[in-house]
């Protein structure tokens, strides 16, 4: 199974001077995006990550949608966690690749991705078979969660699991519009759905983890219709907004997530942009379940997202 793989040389033959990642330090095209993915690969099966392997990934965006997409390539499953917090007794990887060490995993099995080996990778040869996962069943992520209990854990998904996700229709595609720029960082679930989604229909990707006077400056240099982020994300970016009298005429949709706004948050949006304001609700462990768009008022609905089943339960199930 190497869907990832051939969509990505795919892209690279068709549009190969189009972007596929941009961030506020970086421009990458989709030649550029199979390039090095494949020095990468040849970098990780060289240093001995097999199939079988678990590769943990604490590492900035850029890097993170390098090496997960590298790792797919190899037919690799990925752990992503947004920061060096305890792995759990119950899955923990085999490698880490991080930027900074982790009590938790041996160093022999550590890559640190400094300047050194980002060198490394420049000078590396490209790998020109990329095997792919061998079946539609195998475990090709796992993210991390708190969970509806509170319990800290792993979702685990197959290969075929993330290709049905990046082709159903998602959150963005359904009520914002081309061109998202993503405040959130890489290793959450939801992100990398969304960065599975720009591969398999050739759009960019767009992230910024810059909620300062860089945010403006991306908005205005690339086509950003879609903004989604938590709460806080976006009550800084319109801090930095109106801080610098920047106009954002292209952007039509914000999409939150993680909790509800407060009607203050609700009140600024409406007063500083000219677009509409949904707030999404969804778990690691299901996805995206309902959306629904924020008026200033209390009378709210949602859409329940397909193919999610909504029933009204007792503490009994009944």
């Amino acid at each position: 199974m190497n869907k990832t793989s051939e969509l990505i040389a795919f892209w690279a033959h068709l549009k190969p001077t189009d972007i596929a990642f941009a961030d506020e330090a970086h421009e990458v095209n989709f030649r550029e995006f199979d390039m090095y993915t494949r020095k990468i690969s040849f970098l990780l099966k060289e240093k001995g990550i097999k199939s079988g392997d678990v590769v943990g990934l604490i590492l900035p965006t850029y890097l993170g949608w390098l090496f997960t997409f590298s790792l797919y390539r190899l037919g690799i499953a990925t752990m992503s966690q947004t920061s060096l917090k305890a792995f759990s007794v119950d899955v923990r990887p085999d490698w880490l690749i991080t930027i900074e060490p982790h009590t938790e995993i041996k160093a022999e099995r550590t890559i640190i991705v400094d300047e050194s080996y980002l060198a490394l990778i420049n000078s590396s040869n490209e790998l020109i078979e990329c095997p792919g996962f061998s079946n539609p069943s195998d475990i090709a992520s796992f993210f991390s969660t708190s969970g509806t209990t509170g319990d800290f854990k792993y979702t685990a998904h197959t290969a075929e699991e993330l290709s049905l996700i990046a082709t159903r229709p998602g959150t963005d595609d359904s009520f914002g519009e081309e061109g998202v720029l993503s405040l959130l960082m890489f290793g959450a679930a939801w992100v990398n759905f969304h960065a599975l989604k720009c591969l398999t229909f050739g759009r960019a990707f767009y992230s910024c983890m810059f909620t300062d006077y860089r945010l403006p400056k991306f908005l205005i240099k690339y086509p950003i219709r879609t903004l989604i982020g938590s709460p806080v994300q976006v009550s800084s970016f319109l801090d930095i907004q109106k801080q610098t009298g920047t106009k954002l005429p292209l952007l039509k949709t914000i999409i939150m997530g993680g909790s509800a706004p407060t009607t203050q948050l609700i009140d600024r949006v409406k007063s500083q942009l000219d677009c509409k304001l949904y707030n999404s609700y969804g778990a690691t462990e299901a996805g995206h379940i309902a959306i629904y768009e924020v008026h200033n008022s209390d009378d709210v609905g949602a859409w329940i997202r397909p193919p999610m089943e909504l029933q009204i339960v007792d503490d009994n199930d009944n």
